[in-house]
This record gives C-alpha cells, sequence and structure tokens, in this order.
C-alpha cells in the first residue's frame, strides 16, 4: 500500500482528489490543511500545515516532515501557488511538473507569450501605449478562481484597473479540457465540458460536450508537446465573437469539476498515481 497527501486538502480540488482515491485499495490518503474547513469532517487523517502563501520557507519544511514521518509516497498539490512554491523544492514525492512548466502555467502573461503564433491567445493590450477597444477584461496575472477579474465597459471602470492584464473580451461560451499525459510524454486522454455555470471560479454545472473535438484537441496536442506535463493536467479555453477557440490558462493539476471525467469512467487522480 502507498500513502498519499494531499494538500492543501479542503480545496475543492483536494476533496475531488480523495473522492478518487478514498476506495482504492492501493492506497491509503491523508490530508494536511492550513485552516479549519469541511475536510475534517472528511479525512479520517488530517494534519496542519503552514500558509505556504504567508510562511513559505515553514510550510515547505513541515510538508518535508510529514512525507518523512509518515512515508509517504506521493504528494497531490491542489492548488496553483502551491504547485508553483514546491516545484522550486527538491521533494521528488511531489507529483508536479518541471520548474519551468511550472512557471509558465502559474504566469497568465507567460503562458500567453510562449503559446503566441502557435495557438490562438487572447490580444493584451498595453495600458500606457494602446488605445483601449472598450469591452475588455481585467484579470490578475497569477490569479485563480475567478479572484479579482472583472469587465471593464467604460473608461470610468477602467479606472480601478492596476496592475491587472487587460485582455480582449471573450463573449462566447467556455470550457475545460481534463486531459492525461503518460510518463513517456505521450497525450492519453482529451475530455471537454463547457462551464455552463460558475461559482468562486469552479464549473458548478458542467457537461461534456462532442462538437468542436478536433479544434480542441489540436490546442491539447500543441500545449502538452511545448510543456513537460505528466498525470492529470487541463486547459480552459474560450470563445471569441467569430467563434475561435482562445487559450485562457493551463494548471498542471486536477480541475474542480473533473468529478464528472470521473463519473464517466475515467479516474483521472488514479491514472496519476498509476503513471507514477
Amino acid at each position: 500500500m502507498k500513502n498519499v497527501l494531499i494538500y492543501p486538502a479542503g480545496t475543492e480540488i483536494g476533496l475531488e482528489i480523495f473522492r478518487a482515491l478514498k476506495f482504492q485499495k492501493d492506497f491509503k490518503v491523508y490530508g494536511a490543511n492550513t485552516y479549519v474547513d469541511h475536510s475534517q469532517y472528511v479525512f479520517d487523517h488530517l494534519l496542519y500545515a503552514p500558509d505556504i502563501y504567508k510562511e513559505r520557507d515553514s510550510a515547505c519544511e513541515v510538508i518535508k516532515a510529514i512525507i518523512q514521518e509518515l512515508h509517504i509516497d506521493f504528494v497531490f498539490p491542489t492548488h496553483d501557488q502551491v504547485i508553483y512554491e514546491l516545484s522550486k523544492e527538491n521533494i521528488p514525492q511531489v507529483i508536479l511538473p518541471d520548474a519551468e512548466t511550472a512557471e509558465i502555467c502559474r504566469s497568465k502573461h507567460l503562458t500567453y507569450g510562449t503559446f503566441a503564433g502557435i495557438i490562438e491567445v487572447p490580444k493584451v493590450f498595453d495600458k500606457e501605449t494602446q488605445k483601449i477597444e472598450f469591452p475588455v477584461f481585467a484579470k490578475p496575472d497569477k490569479g485563480q478562481g475567478s479572484r479579482g477579474t472583472f469587465k471593464v465597459t467604460n473608461q470610468n471602470e477602467y479606472s480601478r484597473i492596476t496592475d491587472e492584464l487587460i485582455l480582449e473580451y471573450l463573449p462566447g461560451p467556455e470550457y475545460t479540457v481534463d486531459c492525461f499525459t503518460d510518463r513517456h510524454g505521450k497525450l492519453r486522454f482529451v475530455s471537454p465540458r463547457i462551464r455552463s455555470r460558475i461559482s468562486n471560479g469552479i464549473s458548478a454545472k458542467t457537461e461534456i460536450i462532442d462538437h468542436d473535438k478536433e479544434r480542441i484537441f489540436t490546442i491539447a496536442f500543441f500545449i502538452n508537446k511545448n510543456l513537460k506535463l505528466r498525470g492529470q493536467w487541463f486547459f480552459q479555453v474560450k470563445e471569441r465573437d467569430s467563434g475561435e477557440l482562445v487559450l485562457m490558462e493551463i494548471a498542471a493539476r486536477a480541475a474542480g469539476s473533473s468529478c464528472l471525467t470521473r463519473a464517466r469512467g475515467v479516474n483521472l487522480p488514479l491514472l496519476t498515481l498509476y503513471d507514477r
């Protein structure tokens, strides 16, 4: 039996990974969390770890100590910042991309710069030199869960922008694409679903789509070709008025509503562990 640590345990991603593994006979699941939340009612084995945002070094040392004490074989990081910070550490048990891929995925600016000319990315406006074509969309370079994002429709709203990225506004449907890459770098699974209703950055209503699969698979292929991803990951795209699919973000982790993919018979967290 292998020991698995989920950190942070209380995110929706952490809870989904727990649900995906809790009945698997090959794994014993532990959680580590910073705050008191719903995870205390879910996990049989829950430990404390400092907030990696506020106490990075302490948090990393505690995770290393938990790994050693409990003989942890695999660590699932469930937050983009945790992935970014732990990618700088030499902890072989953590399920991570390489440091360069983690940095690209953490920054929208780097993501769009990496894939410009390869796949469609949003137009990024320079606040100082370019005339703004309203509406636009403002979002933090290193944000998640839709925090700090807002639509800008006029000059008065535009004055609220500080250091956010200023992007073209994409009015069409938005899709999350669950993916799996094996240890040889081969893209094995691509499953797109529409984000019909979003709450706190997570799809509260989502369904698998059958249209646009060829276009979406092409985007997945080029992302996988240009980044060093392994195991479960996802990306999000949104449509322009013209119908073009535009890359919004890439994440080297489980998506918030990937439970739908699991319910349809593909357990991506479990596949990730077996691949490791």
